[in-house]
């Protein structure tokens, strides 16, 4: 189970799996898109995975100083890519995903710090929780440093 708390609202949210949490989020981000939503417009964070023909077609029709060395990567090793961007779509993270890189792994972290940003405290019931409380994007995870 992961909790989210919020000390100066009192909100709790509970989640059975960091999917039920990933798809919460997804949902709230999607809900700008509304023209009625509050927030309608102010994107910043998304998580994102990209196919081989996504990253293909991303590769050729991008200017040449866009071209960041994973996106490189990606396209000449054939594989998928994952774009993480927390709170600034300027600032994207590439991540080639390799055979050793856990998406679920980042999907996670990255769930932690969107709820962090926003005032919440994130507990993880879990005896094997894999530090995510403590963690960042800016660590070494399968074999890729993660530039924010």
């Amino acid at each position: 189970m992961i909790h989210l708390f919020n000390t100066s609202t009192a909100d709790k949210k509970s989640f059975y799996n960091s999917d039920d949490f990933f798809e919460f989020i997804k949902g709230i981000e999607n809900a700008k898109l509304s023209e009625d939503h509050p927030e309608f417009g102010s994107f910043g964070w998304s998580f994102k995975v990209f196919d081989r023909r996504s990253i293909f077609e991303l590769y050729h029709n991008i200017k040449e100083e866009s071209l960041t060395p994973s996106i490189r990567e990606a396209y000449e090793q054939q594989f998928d890519l994952l774009e993480i961007c927390k709170g600034d779509l300027s600032k994207p993270i590439h991540i080639p995903i390799t055979p050793d890189v856990d998406v679920k792994y980042f999907q996670k972290l990255w769930c932690f710090e969107y709820c962090r940003s926003r005032g919440y405290e994130v507990r993880e019931d879990s005896y094997h929780q894999n530090n995510a409380n403590n963690l960042s994007l800016t660590e070494k995870k399968g074999g890729h440093y993660v530039d924010c």
